[in-house]
């Protein structure tokens, strides 16, 4: 139960570690006699021969990869540089344990300074998870809980998703970087079924349960040596009742280089702790409702 949960805390988040980037100070690109500016504003002209970097940089923010240039995590999500200056993100954990198709493409709007921004679309397809975590005897597989009744209908549902990041800074030093997004259930065809009351898979499936799920956050990426990052990020959730409309989501992370691959970049291991505010019904001595913390480690081996 515990890896399941653990496992949860990682699908609803996604993991805070990856691969490196190319750097964004303005070094120059060995290979290309070019900086990495110019190489950022070359849009479809970028290869994904990228320089070995020397320090550990930030990800996952309004920096978007260069066309051809992947990041992954054992528990992260998957993202790559698409030509036209795009990004495409995948979740194979999601996919593997919730059955869920799921796919976010950002792409770069507006740079200012050290300011970057970009917006984000999204849709995840959760009707087939939805009935593989159903209860009943009818389900073969031995699901340690199970998320919706036997009662329940589940009809084919949708979820877009929209958003904006923000981040300031440069990659081989500190950024601070702002999200926001929305992301609402579409019902295509009949159904019928209750909210799941699960403590922490409920947050991932509130958009499909109480219609959307909209989400403000902020993670400052920090480094603090050469071969070592400290990540620090709060995310406040609001959807439709749950019973509460309001959580906050805390992850705190160390990322340390392990070792370099053959193409000079460096591998990283991953260790932290996420934090869950949340109301699950829980109550005092005095039997008033008061709001739990949660607290998960967080692990990552970056391949």
């Amino acid at each position: 139960m515990k890896l399941f949960t653990t496992c949860c805390l990682l699908l609803l988040s996604g993991s805070v570690f990856g691969q490196d980037p190319p750097p964004s100070n303005g070094a120059v690109n060995p290979a290309t006699n070019s900086n990495a500016e110019d190489s950022e504003e070359a849009g479809p002209q970028i290869e994904a021969r990228v320089p070995a970097v020397t320090v550990l940089t930030a990800r996952q923010t309004a920096h978007l990869l260069p066309a051809g240039v992947s990041q992954w995590g054992l528990f992260g999500p998957y993202t790559r540089g698409l030509k036209g200056g795009l990004e495409l993100e995948l979740r194979p954990l999601v996919f593997t344990l919730m059955a869920s198709p799921n796919a976010v493409v950002r792409g770069g709007v507006h740079r200012q300074g050290l300011w970057r921004i970009a917006a984000e679309g999204g849709l995840s397809i959760p009707t087939m998870g939805m009935k593989m975590w159903q209860g009943g005897e009818d389900n073969p597989l031995p699901l340690p809980v199970s998320l919706y009744g036997r009662a329940d209908t589940i009809p084919w549902i949708l979820v877009p998703r929209v958003g904006l990041i923000a981040s300031r800074g440069t990659l081989d030093s500190d950024v601070l970087t702002l999200r926001a997004d929305l992301s609402m259930a579409v019902q295509a065809g009949e159904g019928s079924f209750n909210a799941t009351e699960h403590w922490l898979l409920g947050l991932l499936l509130a958009p499909v349960d109480t219609g959307y799920r909209a989400r403000l956050g902020a993670t400052y990426d920090r480094l603090i040596h050469d071969r070592v990052r400290l990540r620090t990020s709060l995310d406040l959730y609001t959807h439709g009742a749950q019973p509460d409309r309001l959580r906050a989501l805390g992850k705190v992370g160390i990322e340390i280089a392990a070792w370099r691959s053959s193409a000079g970049r460096w591998r990283r291991v991953g260790l932290g702790v996420g934090w869950l505010n949340s109301d699950t019904y829980a109550v005092n001595a005095d039997r008033q409702r008061v709001r739990s913390n949660d607290f998960l480690p967080l692990f990552d081996i970056v391949f």
